[in-house]
């Protein structure tokens, strides 16, 4: 048998071979001819010989559909060869596919350039390629390849340190890939998330991710989606994972429990020796916190051990740095020193600035001697770090931006029409905004000015009621003053001469009785105006009922309220005291005041009623009210709660927000 496709292999060489010389095309341009050659049973000059015969035929291939077809896979059986002239042939499939406008080949073509460049570790090349791509399977609305390039992109972007990047890009991924039932894709963009967030510091969201990072696991191992080798490569991972998110958390105990479980995978120390490495330096490291020391130093040997033969230098660099850190625990400054320079120096050969920092921090905290050199050391290479970082940040940046300035003429003419739109409804907006503020503005003058015209008509009204005051008081002291004089002066006089007349011997008795009639006549009538004049000091000729209404015919206020007065017919004002009818109309003044500054009433309406014996003065409007059980007792409440006190009377108040206020007082 494999005598048989030896001979099949050397008749296509053959073939192969004149088809170049001849120049003949066609014959190596179908897929299936290269399914039929077996490069592993090649010489090498055989096959170098094929290899250049084929590129060198790609080199002069046509474009078409099977061509660019053909072309896609050549370039990848090169790439299996580690041949880099797979790029050559994949620019070659690149221009042909622009040519012809293949969406879909160039989207393939981008990808497997990303995956050539991944595969040289020149990641800022992969990145450029995955996002090319995933901008042609977007146009295709693959969302499978979107879903795969956005993840491949989180990856690197979380190689490199930029978190949150990464998250977008991992949401991003998820979405597509649960959208189209993926579950390959689902997993492995939990896991990713559960690292990046864990990094974050967003523990509880890590755990989280992993957790359903493990039931996704168990639905695929259950759909039989892995083999036995990656299952316990992916369940160590995974275990290795929630270990690291409880030990980021200080959660040490929790995080011993996940490392042993990721140790305890069967199979993991002869099927992954990575993980199970990780595993074993990760949980001593972890015990080495809270001083669980017994048997660490062993495992982190062990570990060290299977990273020398198998492991990245970086992996080995791990170890040495974790087992000096071990020995400075204990005290052991010198052999803790040697780990670090060896780890130090490995990181020097390999040029990771990164191990190099790790290393130099131990350095400038324990080797005294050169501490001062080391930390001048570790300032530079931090700097070089933080510089790399920018770069790379910048560079990723240009990249995203320079594919997005990849775009058709149409795309390019819909986003213009797109700004044109929005910068005309941002215009019509700002100018509604402007209009607004004019508006708001001119309203916000105009009530300043009412404000102004309410506190000068306040004013102008408290002026007349004080001038009103003075007036009245004045008018109640000279009618006292003359009523006292009658009284006291003129009744006085006419008794005495009424009496003197009467103790007088007089012929004419008759006339004598008649003269003294007179003067008690007299007297009376003296007395009389007396009292008027001391009944009607409110205000000249006028009632009371006459006074108030005055009173209500006065008010006026910016809120437009309208005033009514309702009087009961029944109340007799002559069996009210003068000092009664002063407290009621102080107390009437008092209110209405407060109506006119604070109400914002449409209408208030004064009641002076009687029930029984009881007189009622009742004020109510429909105003703004306030909250009763906030109302600040002020001067005001004070002076008319006194007044209230002074006529003996009661106090009943209704108010609510909204809801207007009535106030009654019962004497």
């Amino acid at each position: 048998m494999s005598f048989y496709k030896y001979s099949i292999g050397v008749i296509l060489l053959f073939l192969v071979v004149i088809s170049c010389s001849e120049r003949k095309k066609g014959l190596v341009k179908n897929t299936q001819f290269l399914d039929q050659i077996d490069l592993q049973e090649l010489s090498g000059s055989k096959k170098k010989d094929l290899l250049n015969c084929l590129f060198n035929d790609a080199m002069d291939s046509e474009n078409s559909d099977s061509s660019r077809a053909y072309l896609l896979e050549l370039a990848s059986r090169f790439d299996e060869e580690g041949e880099s002239r797979s790029v050559k042939i994949l620019n070659r499939v690149r221009a042909f596919s622009k040519e012809e406008s293949d969406s879909l080949t160039l989207a393939k073509t981008f990808e497997s350039l990303g995956n050539y460049y991944e595969s040289k570790m020149q990641f800022d090349s992969t990145y450029f390629f995955y996002q090319q791509s995933g901008k042609w399977y977007t146009a295709l609305n693959d969302s499978i390849k979107i879903a795969e390039m956005s993840l491949a992109k989180a990856s690197i972007l979380y190689d490199f340190g930029f978190y949150t990047d990464s998250e977008v890009e991992a949401i991003r991924a998820l979405r597509y890939a649960s959208n189209n039932q993926s579950p390959m894709m689902v997993y492995e963009s939990y896991q990713l998330l559960g690292l990046v967030l864990c990094e974050l510091n967003s523990f509880e969201e890590s755990i989280s991710y992993y957790q359903l990072t493990q039931n996704e696991l168990q639905k695929l191992n259950a759909e039989g989606r892995f083999d036995s080798s990656n299952l316990v490569l992916a369940y160590g991972a995974l275990y290795n994972n929630f270990g690291g998110a409880y030990e980021v958390h200080k959660e040490f105990e929790k995080a011993i429990q996940y490392y042993q479980k990721g140790l305890d995978v069967a199979g993991i120390d002869s099927n992954n020796p990575a993980i199970y490495s990780a595993l074993l330096n990760n949980i001593s490291f972890t015990r080495m916190q809270i001083n669980d020391t017994a048997g660490v130093l062993d495992d982190l040997k062990k570990a060290e051990s299977i990273r020398l033969k198998n492991g990245t230098p970086q992996e080995v660099i791990t170890s040495k740095l974790t087992i000096g850190e071990y020995y400075f625990n204990k005290d052991q400054i010198g052999t803790g020193l040697q780990y670090i320079y060896d780890a130090y120096d490995l990181a020097i050969s390999i040029k990771s600035d990164y191990e190099q920092k790790e290393a130099l921090k131990f350095l400038v905290e324990h080797d005294v001697i050169n501490k001062s050199k080391f930390t001048r050391e570790y300032v530079r290479i931090l700097e070089k770090i933080q510089a790399k970082e920018r770069s790379s940040r910048n560079k990723f940046a240009r990249i995203a931006y320079e594919t997005e300035e990849m775009i058709n003429k149409n795309e390019r003419l819909a986003e213009r029409n797109r700004k044109i739109i929005f910068l005309a409804l941002v215009s019509v907006g700002f100018l509604m905004f402007l209009l607004v503020l004019l508006r708001l503005s001119s309203r916000n003058k105009r009530l300043i000015m009412e404000q102004k015209q309410q506190a000068a008509n306040q004013q102008i009204y408290q002026l007349i009621i004080d001038q009103q005051q003075k007036t009245q008081e004045a008018k109640m002291g000279e009618r006292t003053r003359i009523a006292k004089e009658l009284h006291d002066g003129i009744v006085n006089r006419i008794f005495t001469t009424r009496f003197n007349l009467m103790q007088l011997e007089s012929e004419d008795v008759q006339r004598k009785d008649l003269l003294v009639q007179e003067l008690v006549k007299a007297e009376e009538d003296v007395r009389t105006i007396s009292h008027k004049l001391s009944d009607r000091q409110f205000l000249e000729d006028t009632t009371f009922e006459e006074v108030v209404k005055k009173l209500i015919e006065m008010q006026q206020n910016s809120f437009g309220t309208k005033f009514e007065l309702s009087v009961d017919r029944g109340i007799v004002w002559g069996a009210l005291s003068t000092e009664v009818k002063m407290h009621l109309y102080r107390i009437l003044q008092e209110v209405l005041q407060n109506v006119n500054k604070y109400s914002k009433a449409k209408q208030c309406t004064i009641y002076i009623l009687k029930s029984d014996d009881k007189t009622i003065l009742r004020i109510s409007d429909d105003g703004v009210g306030f909250d009763m059980q906030k109302i600040k007792r002020g001067l005001g409440f004070k002076n008319l709660s006194e007044r209230i006190a002074e006529i003996g009377g009661e106090l009943i108040l209704d108010a609510a927000v909204g809801k207007g206020v009535t106030l009654e007082i019962i004497f």
